[in-house]
């Protein structure tokens, strides 16, 4: 993600989690990320899948 204030660690562990399945907001608890990154987290990867996505 770019500009992001999170570390590098909880990007990489949020996206490893965002890929086998588990919602992005359980993602972003199990990263132990704030709720204010929980909502941007979710919010960003929703985004991309749409952007990502045939429509």
């Amino acid at each position: 993600m770019r500009k992001s204030r999170l570390s590098q660690y909880k990007q990489n562990k949020l996206i490893e989690l965002f890929v086998i399945g588990v919602i992005a907001l359980t993602a972003a608890q199990l990263a132990n990320a704030t709720k204010a990154q929980q909502t941007i987290t979710s919010t960003v990867y929703v985004c991309l899948i749409y952007q990502n996505s045939r429509h």
